[in-house]
């Protein structure tokens, strides 16, 4: 099999007139302004300190109007209490430190001054990820190293680790919220945190992976992961080794791809030449069904890339491949991206559409482009979490702790721990907010194990095609009497919430229960004012998969009633760690918040 595109023409660009030779180039490091310690400075670009830390770009554009109203800045940054802000002129620069220096902003007084050059922009990038400095000195790491940093240590001292970095946070969290006056100074949020949940098992538990093609140290062909940074102009590709968070079945899906690129003429794509085909493979996995998806860089022809797709489908839609290989492909995608900012459109080449997953008894159909917890088997376990905090559900016996020899990958012990709340008095009505609802596996999964008729679910999701994905799934799980599901904005959805209520059901009668599953990267403000807006709703559940990142977020559900946070203030009643992610140091958390 061959590919191979035609090679370009190579073109020499001449020196435009005036401009100085590569001999002829003068060091920056030479003619650079410096300061007192010798730190090369940066001549367009300023830094402020004791910047108020959640002032944002809004209230920075705000201040920078009022007292350099006629500059030209082109570029703000804040990291923490520092703000980077590039202008177009070096003189620009000179003059607002002057003005800026010393001025109050929200009673905090600024400090000014050039800020130190960005040396990663003045070394010159290589013309190849084939060209590094010094391969030797980078041997060391490993796929097991950098993907799974905690996979050496046993998993008892993964969750003492993850225990502590969750008491870390919540401190951080308490001196947050004793700053801005919504906690007590005498109270302390990390008697609030529970002991860690441990995830049932802890290896080759990742349903979705990821995989980078390019080269190796060697310069040969590998597909695996990312082993340098590319800001530091050294990017190189490490083979799987030792790493076992993936499936043997995963893994020799990735060799036979690697075999195949090879083969196919076509080189991996080149991040600093920015030349080659192959980019990405990524692998879903999920009781049977692998959904595989290769990314490619733009090809020269339409004809070229209807190429690539036969030769891809014919080797790897193929029920030959079970029997002489050992993986089965169901589902094929591909996908075009130039930028790393691209937006990924998904080309389906042979199998399936979808694949599926059962979780808790619920079974989900789960697209190309559509978000699942990576480890299925301790999100049945989160899931029954967040069932508790809701209170919808109470726990019958505790979780045994288990070892990784008596437990399989398809056990789900939550489902069997966890039965209906019961309750001598009359049942009130239950009205569950799936806030960021995605596919609806979370309302659902509780819904289905919460028979009881006086319960129903609303989602709020504003990704129109994942709202499309949980009413099919609501279908199949027979649960589209007891759900309603609606594309859009959450502060809208709230304003009209009586009016997707089912009968019987009314905003006096029901108890409503928020569920919070927001993108690692937090919610939007308008959101948490939304929530914290809609009255009815006295019980909120926050998942976190990145808890750090989450301090914002909970610290402004908190915070005293204002003009920008109106509604009722929430306050934190537990904070309870779940492990989706054995081997790594991150962690999940289930926050329960009461008012």
């Amino acid at each position: 099999m061959d590919l191979k595109e035609e090679a370009p023409i190579d073109v020499v660009e001449e020196s435009a007139p005036g401009e100085a030779s590569d001999s002829e180039k003068i060091d920056v490091e030479t003619i650079a302004p410096r300061d007192e310690n010798g730190t090369l400075l940066d001549e367009c670009r300023i830094l402020l300190s004791n910047v108020p830390k959640f002032l944002g770009y809004k209230g920075l554009k705000s201040f920078f109007a009022k007292h350099i109203p006629n500059f030209g800045y082109k570029k703000v940054r804040q990291v923490g209490n520092i703000v980077y802000v590039s202008f177009d002129q070096a003189e620009e620069a000179k003059r607002a430190v002057e003005i800026l220096d010393g001025q109050v902003l929200k009673k905090s007084t600024l400090k000014a001054r050039a800020a130190p050059t960005d040396l990663k922009k003045t070394i010159e990038k290589p013309s190849s990820t084939l060209q590094l400095a010094d391969p030797e000195s980078l041997r060391a790491k490993t796929a097991k190293s950098i993907v799974s940093p905690l996979a050496d240590l046993p998993y008892p001292e993964q969750i003492t680790k993850k225990h502590e970095k969750s008491l870390d946070v919540a401190l951080k969290l308490t001196r947050t919220m004793q700053h801005q006056q919504s906690l007590a100074k005498d109270r302390d949020l990390r008697k609030l945190v529970k002991e860690v949940v441990p995830s049932a098992i802890y290896s080759h538990y990742r349903n979705k992976n990821e995989f980078t093609v390019g080269h190796d140290l060697d310069g040969q062909i590998c597909v695996g992961f990312v082993g340098g940074k590319f800001s530091e102009n050294k990017h190189f590709v490490i083979p799987l080794g030792e790493c076992n968070l993936m499936s043997t079945q995963t893994r020799k899906i990735v060799e036979d791809f690697q075999e195949f690129v090879g083969e196919s003429g076509l080189a991996p794509f080149d991040e600093f030449a920015r030349v080659g085909t192959w980019k990405m493979l990524t692998i879903r996995e999920f009781s049977g069904d692998v959904m595989m998806i290769v990314t490619l860089f733009p090809l020269a022809t339409e004809e070229k890339f209807s190429e690539v797709k036969e030769a891809l489908a014919a080797r790897y839609i193929n029920l030959e491949t079970l029997r002489t290989k050992g993986f089965r492909v169901t589902s094929l995608y591909v996908s075009v991206m130039e930028h790393a900012g691209d937006v990924l459109k998904y080309d389906l080449v042979a199998g399936a559409p979808y694949i599926y997953e059962t979780i808790l008894g619920c079974r989900f159909r789960v697209s190309a482009g559509a978000f699942f917890q990576t480890n299925t088997v301790a999100t049945a376990t989160l899931y029954t979490q967040i069932a508790k905090q809701c209170g919808l559900y109470r726990e019958v016996s505790e979780q045994p702790y288990k070892t990784q020899e008596n437990v399989t990958d398809d056990a789900q012990p939550a489902e069997k721990r966890m039965r209906p709340a019961e309750n001598g008095e009359e049942a009130k009505k239950m009205v569950l907010l799936d806030i960021c609802c995605g596919t609806g596996t979370i309302g659902q999964t509780i819904l289905a194990n919460y028979p009881q008729e006086n319960a129903f679910c609303i989602g709020v999701e504003i990704v129109e095609s994942a709202v499309a994905d949980a009413k099919i799934n609501a279908e199949a799980n027979k649960l589209a009497d007891r759900s309603c599901y609606i594309a859009a904005k959450a502060e809208d959805a709230f304003r009209s919430i009586k009016y997707y209520l089912p009968p019987g059901f009314t905003l006096e009668n029901s108890e409503f229960i928020g569920v919070l599953d927001p993108p690692r990267a937090g919610l939007q403000n308008s959101i948490v004012v939304a929530c914290r807006q809609l009255d009815t709703l006295k019980r909120l559940v926050y998942v976190s998969c990145d808890p750090a990142n989450a301090m914002r977020n909970l610290s402004d559900l908190c915070r005293p009633t204002s003009n920008k946070f109106g509604g009722v203030p929430f306050s934190i009643e537990t904070i309870q760690p779940v492990d989706l992610f054995p081997q790594t140091a991150h962690i999940e958390w289930v926050v329960t918040l009461v008012r």
